[in-house]
């Protein structure tokens, strides 16, 4: 079974990072640590990678200040409960945007807003911050997420290798699942955070 995925990869080396730049749009950080962890065993170049995650979410950004920009307070009305958007989010994310624009989309980049990150992506359309300087200050956050990802699955992945023993293994999934819960928590409190404010 191995063998073949990995003669369907390096047959197909191309398709396997646009699918990777395609999961990358819907699910970018998880995708990049998993990719961090594949990289251990060798199959993969990192380049390719880390641009093929990095152009995903980019990607998904993108979309999100499109819809800012076109739609607005309409995909608000109609969508926003379902995407944690709502307008006084909005508001206050665009009054921080008149004086702090680039520390806010730098700071939600690399953190990947911290449960926020698509209400102040969609603010940055509706806010009309130019393209140029959205994308420019979003790349460059882009750049060090993702490294920090590939580089927290590249660790776990090097660190599963070199344990020996069953139980050693189970363990450390265990305590790879707890910290994902952790952060997932943590993601979720300040995302309830803001909703309460």
């Amino acid at each position: 079974m191995e063998a073949w995925l990995i003669s369907i990869y390096l047959a197909h080396q191309y398709l396997v990072y646009a699918v990777i730049l395609l999961v990358g749009f819907v699910e970018g950080p998880y995708i990049s640590m998993l990719c961090g962890a594949i990289l251990v065993a060798g199959y993969f170049s990192f380049w390719p990678i880390y641009i093929a995650l990095m152009m995903g979410d980019l990607l998904g950004d993108v979309v999100w200040y499109f819809l800012g920009y076109h739609f607005g307070k309409k995909f608000i009305d109609r969508f926003g409960q379902r995407f944690g958007i709502n307008e006084r989010h909005v508001e206050r994310i665009k009054n921080i945007f008149q004086v702090r624009k680039y520390i806010l989309l730098f700071a939600s980049k690399v953190s990947n807003g911290l449960g926020f990150a698509i209400p102040v992506l969609f603010s940055a359309g509706m806010s009309r911050v130019p393209f140029g300087q959205f994308m420019g200050i979003n790349a460059l956050g882009q750049l060090i997420w993702t490294g920090i990802l590939i580089s927290v699955g590249f660790f776990f992945g090097n660190l599963y290798l070199k344990i020996n023993g069953i139980m050693g293994k189970i363990s450390m999934l265990a305590a790879v699942a707890i910290i994902i819960f952790a952060v997932l928590r943590l993601f979720k409190y300040f995302k309830e955070k803001a909703n309460l404010q």
